[in-house]
């Protein structure tokens, strides 16, 4: 019994001290919580860390406002870690979910929808919540997660007096493919709030039944607006499947592409689906206005023109046009998206201009050259890829970053050198390139990563051996 005893004595003892010392260490972790956030966020880094290895509950409350951080990486990190918490953190999340901060509101969004289905009953239950911010964030997040099981409720809140409410519902709805809410999403078509409108014909393409086509094109008026016009023709063009009627686009379409007050954008849009339906006069007003340079001032614009054009496929006339624009006309985002359709069109001479015109200082054009050397396979693009990261422009270094990973370019291998010990680089620079390497050749990138855990960014380091450990 003695000896029975001592030994209880001494569980007891040792249980005691660790979970003082436990105690302690956690205290410790929430302290390093507190470190600045500007001066100190590897601290905070460091003990977001360590508390998603062995989360305890305590820390929650001081890791929800870290979410509202100026600094995308303390809002990464504490995202990272209170979906170790999982369904845990949904109280906590849904009575932050109306908080004034962008970042803190959104960041709880995005950890509901990660919980899932877990948060659904909540999210139910907050429909009824007065307060519009709350009813939106759980209409969201509900119409990102939910099921069947909600259309009914969600239906029901395109009567509601709030037009931000309707718009959410209609969203979410289109989200859930609910096509029992057809007949209550085409009576907004109806509505005098263009908002409401957009929402709703979006919502019907997602959707995708094709019965709501007529209806669509019995509510569009010439006077809509341009963003409820260029959706509504979308929806028609997607769920017509291009079968239009040609009593159709005599009418409503011609009125559109000649109204005065008719956007550029849904011109073209109107004059192409004319086109489909047997009526030449609007694509061929469309190329004589180009060919006159009454667009060139207008890069985007264009760009849209040609990609009405490239649906047409490959035509005498087209093409004619296209180099009409090419040798009267200097800009490089048009000059890239037309190399890009004359290729397609079969001319491959516009191969080897496609891979010239890609060393641009204009971040749209870069985007189109690349995204078409991905699509068509140009391996050639890898020696231009050094250059174009040194462009001081983030979208383009990310989008060669990345285009590198698709190929698997070695000669970017010495930028990534560079880039890691150094102060000349910003972090975002880090960052990317972290966030790609493992589309590189495996051991390549873990020559890479690790450098960069030695790097004297404290976020670059964790980031780095982290990636490392999972690549063992």
């Amino acid at each position: 019994m003695k000896v029975k005893a001592l030994v209880l004595a001494l569980i007891m003892m040792i249980s005691m001290f660790i979970g003082c010392n436990k105690s302690t260490g956690n205290q410790t972790l929430l302290r390093m919580l507190d470190a600045n956030q500007k001066n100190q966020y590897g601290e905070i880094i460091n003990g977001l860390e360590k508390i998603s290895n062995d989360p305890f509950p305590a820390a929650i409350e001081k890791i929800i406002p870290l979410l509202g951080s100026e600094n995308i990486r303390i809002r990464n990190a504490a995202i990272n870690t209170l979906k170790v918490y999982d369904a845990e953190i949904i109280p906590d999340l849904v009575e932050n979910i109306s908080s004034c901060n962008d970042n803190i509101r959104n960041g709880c969004l995005e950890l509901l929808e990660f919980i899932g289905k877990p948060a659904l009953p909540t999210m139910k239950t907050l429909l009824n919540k007065n307060d519009n911010v709350i009813k939106m964030a759980a209409i969201q997040i509900l119409g990102d997660i939910g099921d069947s099981g909600i259309i009914i409720d969600l239906s029901n809140l395109l009567d509601d007096k709030s037009p931000s409410i309707v718009i959410a519902a209609t969203v979410a709805l289109g989200k859930l493919k609910a096509k029992p809410a057809i007949g209550k999403i085409t009576q907004l078509l109806k509505s005098n709030d263009a908002n409401i409108k957009t929402a709703a014909v979006q919502a019907l393409r997602n959707i995708g039944d094709p019965s709501v086509v007529n209806l669509i094109i019995a509510n569009i008026k010439t006077t809509d607006d341009t963003e409820y016009l260029l959706n509504a023709l979308k929806t028609v063009e997607i769920l017509g499947k291009g079968h239009y009627k040609l009593s159709w686009a005599t009418g409503i379409l011609r009125e559109i592409y000649n109204f005065d007050g008719t956007d550029s954008r849904v011109m073209a849009d109107a004059a192409y689906m004319m086109y489909k339906a047997g009526r030449i006069d609007g694509i061929m007003n469309m190329e004589q206005n180009i060919k006159r340079g009454i667009y060139y001032n207008y890069p985007m614009i264009m760009g849209y023109f040609i990609d009405i054009f490239n649906k047409l496929g490959k035509q005498t006339h087209i093409v004619n046009t296209f180099k009409v624009v090419l040798k009267h006309y200097q800009n490089d985002f048009v000059s890239a998206k037309i190399y890009v359709t004359m290729y397609n069109y079969g001319y491959k001479s516009y191969r080897k201009k496609i891979i010239k015109i890609s060393n641009s200082d204009d971040a749209s054009a870069v985007t189109v050259i690349l995204n078409a050397c991905i699509k068509n396979n140009f391996t050639e693009i890898c020696s231009v890829l050094p250059e174009l990261v040194k462009k001081p422009n983030y979208e383009i270094i990310q989008k060669t970053i990345e285009t590198g990973g698709h190929f698997q370019c070695d000669s970017l291998f010495p930028y990534f050198e560079s880039v890691f010990g150094k102060s000349d680089y910003s972090y975002e620079i880090k960052d990317i390139v972290l966030a790609n390497i493992e589309k590189y050749k495996k051991d390549s990138a873990k020559k890479i990563l690790k450098i960069a855990a030695q790097d004297s960014d404290v976020y670059v380091q964790y980031s780095a051996k982290k990636m490392l450990e999972n690549m063992q």
